[in-house]
Formats: structure tokens, sequence, C-alpha cells
């Protein structure tokens, strides 16, 4: 049975978009929304070290997640905005799934931490 709250639930889904190909632009949040990625100073961003961690993963996305093309991001102290097209065959829910699981899971790892820990959903445009 369904849970009645679900259907109060706004959808983080486009519900122009057939989701089936493009460019989709995806802003992803951090857990109540806590600064793991770095400051802005002087309007500058200054990457924390899971911050650094984080662009270096965008930068070189392909290598672990080759199902998807990052065209540009922006990290921002508690979210992430990414520009990227999934390659045929792959939804937008499975890549983000697999890539907030394996950053986490890679930050946590390196760095000796216990997060970040995304939000569940995502918002697209």
């Amino acid at each position: 049975m369904a849970n009645n709250m679900d259907q109060y639930r706004k959808s983080p889904r486009a519900k122009w978009l057939e989701y089936n190909e493009g460019v989709y632009f995806l802003t992803i949040c951090t857990l109540n929304h806590v600064h793991y990625f770095g400051t802005i100073v002087d309007g500058e961003m200054c990457l924390s070290a899971v911050g650094a961690f984080l662009q270096n993963e965008l930068e070189h996305v392909e290598q672990h997640h080759p199902h998807v093309s990052v065209l540009q991001y922006v990290v921002m102290p508690n979210h992430v905005h990414v520009l990227f097209t999934p390659m045929p065959g792959n939804t937008i829910s499975d890549i983000l799934h697999t890539w907030k699981s394996f950053t986490a899971h890679s930050i946590n790892k390196a760095l000796e931490l216990s997060g970040p820990h995304w939000q569940k959903e995502y918002w697209d445009r």
C-alpha cells in the first residue's frame, strides 16, 4: 500500500521531459544543506578537502561512470550543479544513485570521514 504522503510530495522531475536523451541540468544537495564542500570568501569558492575530492571526481567522471558525460559543473558549499548527458539506455535516477553512492564511499574512504551524505532527491531543469 502506498504511503498517503506520496500523493502530496512534489516530484523533482520536469513534467515536460521524456527523459530518454538530451542534456540535463541537475542540482544535487547535501543532506540538511551541510557545507561539506567549502566556503565562499570574497565571492570565490574555496574548496574544502571534500570539495576538492568531489571536483576531481567530476573532472574524471567518465573513468568510473562511462555511461555519463559531464559538460560543466559548479561545486558550491552545500550543493553541486551539473550539466551532463547520459548515454543511451541509462536513466537519470540510476546514474545519480550510482554516482552519489560512489562519491560518498570514495570520499569517506580517502578522507576518513562519515559523509558527505546526499539528499535523496535532485532537481532538474
